[in-house]
This record gives C-alpha cells, sequence and structure tokens, in this order.
C-alpha cells in the first residue's frame, strides 16, 4: 500500500506543479479504444452511455477524436469536474486504489520526466487549456475490428464472437445483451463488419492514426482470422520501430496462419539477449522477467552463426540486455530501434554502447540493476579480465516492465 501511495504521490505533485487539478486524466488526449460496433471510448474502463464519444464505422475516427463531446470530456478534466463515464476510476480511487487513470497518468509523468518530445509538446497544449487534440498525439490504441471468431467460449457473448452469435440468431432470448440485442438482418451484418471485407475508408484511417501510435492492440474477436488483418499489419511495416502491438487472441488457428503472421510480426520483433553462457554479469531472475515480459523471445548469441546474430538484430524493434559484448551487434539494428543496457549503477562511466547508439541513431537507455557478487577463490576465471567485472544482476521486474512500456 505504501508504494502505491507513493505512486499516488507523485502523480498529484506532476499535476500540482504543471497547474493541472487533482482530478485531471490525460486519457482523453493520448488514447483511444475502438470496439467491433463502431463505439469509441476514452479507454477501456470508459462508459459511453453517459457521454458517447461518437462512432468510428459511422464517421472516421480522426474527425470524431474532436467530436463535440470529446471536447466536453477534456474540458470537464480542465474544470477538475468527475465525469460519470469514467465512475470506474472513482470508485476504485475512494477504496485507496490505483485505478486506469492513474496508470495512464504514471506513464505519461514517467515519459515528461525523461524528456520524451512527444510527452512535453502533449503537457504544453494541455497547460494551455486546450480542448482539442492531435490524432498524432495518440499513444495507445485499441482496435477491435469485428467480432468474427472460430470459438464459442463459455465466458463469452454474442457481443465478442461470430460463433455465439448465429446460436443467438435463433434464439434471442439466450444470454445476457449487453451490447443490445440486434433486430434485424442488418444489425448482424454490422457485428459481423470486416467479415468478407478489405480495407475501407474508415479502417484505412485508423491504419493512419495508428502509423503514430507507440502500442497498438488488437482484440475481437480473433484478430488473427479477419480478412483485412494481415494488410493493416503490413502497412504498419514502415514505421514498425515505434510501434508495439499486443493481441488478445486464442491462438487456435490454421498453422499456416501463424506462419504467416510471424513473417508479419518480424519487423516488431523484441529480444532479451541472454548471458546465460557467459561467466559474469548473468542476469540472476531471467527466467521470472521472460515470463512476466509479452512477447519477448531470448536470443542466446552463443548459439547462433554471424548470418543469424545480424538477421535478429536488424529484424528487432526492442533490445534487451545486460552490459557486455554482445551490445556490439547494435551495429545491425534499424535506425530508431530502442535499445535498453542493464548496467551496474559503478559502472556507468562506461559509455561505448550508449554512444555506439548515439552514432546509429537508435534510442539507447540505460536501466541501474542491484548486484551481486560473483564469489571466487580470489582468482579470475577463464575469459573473465577484471575482477570487478565478478557479478550478477537482480532486476527490478515490475519497475523494468514500466520503463519498457
Amino acid at each position: 500500500m505504501k508504494a502505491q501511495d507513493s505512486r499516488s504521490q507523485e502523480i498529484q505533485s506532476f499535476l500540482s506543479e504543471n497547474g493541472l487539478p487533482a482530478n485531471f486524466c490525460i486519457a482523453p488526449w493520448i488514447n483511444g479504444d475502438l470496439d467491433q460496433l463502431g463505439t469509441i471510448f476514452a479507454c477501456h474502463r470508459y462508459d459511453d452511455k453517459k457521454l458517447p464519444l461518437g462512432n468510428w464505422k459511422d464517421e472516421l475516427f480522426s474527425e470524431e477524436f474532436n467530436s463535440e463531446n470529446y471536447q466536453k470530456l477534456r474540458g470537464m478534466f480542465h474544470n477538475n469536474e468527475k465525469p460519470r463515464s469514467c465512475q470506474t476510476c472513482w470508485d476504485k480511487e475512494d477504496y485507496g486504489n490505483f485505478s486506469t487513470r492513474h496508470e495512464f497518468l504514471e506513464d505519461f509523468v514517467r515519459d515528461c520526466k525523461e524528456n520524451d518530445p512527444r510527452a512535453l509538446a502533449v503537457l504544453e497544449k494541455i497547460k494551455s487549456k486546450n480542448i482539442t487534440a492531435e490524432v498524432s498525439d495518440i499513444d495507445r490504441l485499441e482496435v477491435r475490428k469485428s467480432i468474427l471468431c472460430n470459438l464459442q467460449c463459455r465466458h463469452c457473448g454474442a457481443e465478442s464472437s461470430s460463433k455465439w452469435l448465429s446460436v443467438y440468431k435463433q434464439d434471442p432470448t439466450i444470454g445476457d445483451w449487453s451490447l443490445g440485442v440486434p433486430k434485424t438482418e442488418e444489425d448482424y451484418k454490422w457485428l459481423l463488419y470486416f467479415k468478407n471485407q478489405v480495407m475501407d475508408e474508415y479502417l484505412r484511417d485508423v491504419l493512419d492514426v495508428s502509423k503514430d501510435c507507440r502500442i497498438i492492440q488488437f482484440s475481437g474477436g480473433e484478430p488473427l482470422i479477419e480478412p483485412a488483418h494481415a494488410e493493416f499489419v503490413k502497412e504498419l511495416h514502415h514505421n514498425a520501430k515505434n510501434i508495439q502491438l499486443d493481441y488478445n487472441s486464442n491462438l487456435n488457428v490454421k498453422e499456416s496462419i501463424i506462419e504467416k503472421f510471424a513473417e508479419l510480426w518480424k519487423p516488431f520483433r523484441k529480444i532479451f539477449v541472454s548471458r546465460d553462457k557467459a561467466h559474469t554479469r548473468k542476469l540472476n531472475n531471467a527466467s521470472e522477467l521472460l515470463m512476466a515480459l509479452k512477447g519477448w523471445e531470448s536470443v542466446t548469441l552463443e548459439d547462433l552463426p554471424i548470418k543469424e546474430q545480424v538477421k535478429v538484430f536488424a529484424e528487432a524493434s526492442h533490445v534487451l540486455a545486460t552490459h557486455g559484448a554482445g551490445m556490439v551487434n547494435a551495429l545491425w539494428c534499424k535506425e530508431g530501434t530502442k535499445v535498453v543496457e542493464i548496467q551496474d549503477e559503478n559502472m556507468l562511466h562506461k559509455k561505448v554502447y550508449p554512444l555506439l547508439s548515439n552514432s546509429l541513431k537508435l534510442k539507447h537507455e540505460v536501466f541501474v540493476a542491484k548486484t551481486t557478487p560473483i564469489e571466487t577463490d580470489g582468482k579470475k576465471p577463464k575469459g573473465v579480465k577484471r575482477l570487478n567485472d565478478l557479478i550478477n544482476f537482480n532486476v527490478d521486474i515490475p519497475k523494468l516492465i514500466r520503463h519498457l512500456d
């Protein structure tokens, strides 16, 4: 609870220092959540019934992002009001819990303190009491394009699965329709949007907005079987170095589909460089970290020929590694690749890899971790040049994950 309180206090201090009210939320400026029916939400906790923000399948999302109600919502936060649409967060905070509002603000505060140009530009706009926003400032986007799905899970329903929809069409009294019972054949076509379509103007508009995002989450339905999804991902390739793709998928699809997307996802590859076969500077809790990291793969360079090492780093959008010679492979990274180096606070004067990244126009960051000494009989193990290199690392996993996000 104390750690949670300190996180909340840091957020409140930031808001106060920048002249922003205590109940302020950053989500309406930097986030978008688009559902299968076309409904636009400020975040995944937002209740659109209290204040509808628009429909991305009726109008272009890029235009709806500054609709009258969107601007009204932003104005309410400027006035320190508590919108009823955000009641889930207010209830959590009343019980002393860390809310979704806090999570968005925590990430934004960190970005501002790390002098992220994009976050600082958004902050300046907000401090001027601006209730309009630029779609190029959207940092995160969740896209649920349709309910097309290949499973009929017990915990799901027709609002998220076409398999359930086929059952409900026969008997609409079955189940709880949180999105309303379709009454006409046209309603069913609406729910199955994109089943037999390719990219249209509305989805292409979402694609254009996505190209400026840092994180895109795809949900459904089952996004991997949507006909337009492969084309959507492929068109993101040119900006893949800046985008993290997250999926809510059952992965219960044909192997050929997985193989197709495995190729499409390569430019978004995130790698952790393992030192398990090295004598020093290993990560003691590497296995726990890899379990917590979603979408990352562990690479042991000693097991790969040079040609494969080049390929891995050339395809990576993110690289995480403890300080060591393996980081020289950053030479093969694309411009803009994010490189995070785990380092000992006593060795921060070693700038070789930050300098290398800077010369290659990579985004290099150093994450300081605790160290544990390696016990020896006073002799240097084979391959170790200096006794002060006889350390291993222990990382604060939640802190590192927040840093990577």
